[in-house]
């Protein structure tokens, strides 16, 4: 079976689609105006930053870099070899000033008129960079208890003249940008005979040229059963409802690993907009996944560790709110930790004075010295009378905790129960 004719106006369709629809946000710079913006995907700009064509188009990259960061990214856009990393951690400052994380790539090319350009794409780690700090903050608190990418190349299945026309003229950045970014990429007919693939969905499914692809279905490629009736299945839904969809994931064998792919279909519809195809992307989720694991790992080994400890600890955030307690601590106290969490460290029912019963001056309260000093303050003695009445005298080790932009963020401390 021949596989069906898309009537889609010409190939520059094909490519925004693609440029609308993956997760990274992709540049062209131009390195003789102070890496101005020349292009950019706006849906993902969107998205992520909030920025549109018109605050970024002939503005500099460098006016959304984190400060700390703009001297080394300028390094890196400057340098004449290849990057010694594939890629690089950035903060970018989004349109309302938040700071997030982003993964760097930066490729130097030349267009048609020999003119230099460079290539950025940003792939946000927002999500791995959370899962850091908790786990950062964990063990700061344990502390105080003790290469180029392969080509993507478009065959000409729509209109041939106007594929030619487009690749040479006003579709050159377009091109560039898709033969660089790194998802495994297809699309089909309504019938789901293949129509065209990159190089890299190409080597995926063991094709030795994309246009090997062309005409032909799953089962000529693909030996998995269960693999292929889930392909299908969810093929079928986007040309049946016309809808978007994202975020789906399969296991896939490659190499000699097993690695995570996150799938996002887009329906491909003809000039009547009945849906007559759709253009499939695959992106390689499995090192993500992999960290995200092993700092949760990690995490939950502190966090046990924090729970079994034979001395008190209370965490407290920057606005005095106690967020964390061990069952050492409830013993002290002699108080619930659900009693006790999301309430104010420095207004709680337990009376505070110093080691002579003497009642303790604000200033002198264990969080305003640990905010005013930013510093680790040892075996403080205080009078407590826990929610029993009972009065006690603990000793309490504190230290200060940080933000990634190194502002107080609250304190830990630890507490022992030292009344003879």
């Amino acid at each position: 079976m021949k596989p069906e004719k898309l009537e889609i106006k010409d190939s520059k369709e094909i490519y925004e689609l693609i440029l609308s629809n993956i997760d990274e946000l992709i540049g062209i710079l131009d390195p003789e105006d102070d890496f101005k913006f020349e292009f950019i995907n706006e849906n993902a700009f969107k998205n992520t930053l909030s920025f549109n064509k018109a605050d970024l188009i002939g503005k500099s990259f460098l006016k959304i870099i984190h400060s700390n960061y703009v001297n080394n990214i300028v390094k890196l856009l400057n340098q004449k070899r290849s990057p010694v990393k594939d890629s690089y951690e950035v903060k970018i400052i989004d349109k309302a000033n938040n700071e997030k994380w982003f993964n760097i790539k930066i490729k130097d090319f030349s267009n048609k008129t020999n003119q230099k350009k460079v290539f950025i794409s940003l792939k946000s780690i927002a999500r791995q960079k959370d899962l850091e700090k908790v786990l950062d903050g964990s063990k700061d608190s344990l502390k105080v208890i003790a290469k180029k990418i392969p080509e993507i190349r478009f065959w000409k299945l729509f209109s041939p003249e106007k594929f030619e026309k487009a690749l040479y003229s006003s579709y050159e950045m377009l091109q560039i940008v898709i033969e660089n970014i790194p998802q495994y990429i297809f699309w089909k007919d309504k019938n789901l005979n293949y129509l065209g693939c990159n190089d890299h969905y190409a080597k995926l499914i063991g094709v030795d040229f994309p246009e090997n692809i062309i005409g032909k279905k799953d089962n000529e490629l693909i030996s998995e059963k269960k693999k292929l009736k889930l392909l299908e299945e969810n093929e079928k839904k986007i040309i049946l409802s016309g809808e978007i969809q994202s975020n789906d994931m399969i296991n896939w064998r490659i190499g000699n690993r097993d690695s995570l792919l996150k799938i996002n279909r887009i329906p491909l519809y003809d000039s009547e907009k009945v849906p007559v195809g759709l253009l499939v992307t695959y992106d390689d989720i499995t090192e993500l996944k992999e960290k995200e694991n092993e700092i949760r790992r990690e995490r939950d080994i502190l966090e046990r560790f924090m729970q079994t400890s034979p001395v008190g600890i209370i965490i407290v955030n920057k606005n005095e709110i106690i967020t964390f307690m061990n069952s050492q601590a409830e013993k002290i106290f002699n108080i619930k930790k659900k009693d006790i969490i999301l309430t104010n460290f420095n207004e709680n029912a337990w009376r505070i004075l110093d080691q002579n019963g003497n009642k303790i001056s604000k200033k002198d309260l264990l969080f305003n010295v640990i905010e005013k000093s930013k510093s680790s303050v040892f075996d403080i003695k205080y009078l407590i009378q826990t929610f029993n009445k009972k009065k006690i005298l603990i000793s309490v080790n504190s230290s200060p905790l940080f933000d990634d932009s190194g502002e107080f963020n609250g304190l830990i401390a630890t507490i022992e129960d030292i009344t003879e």
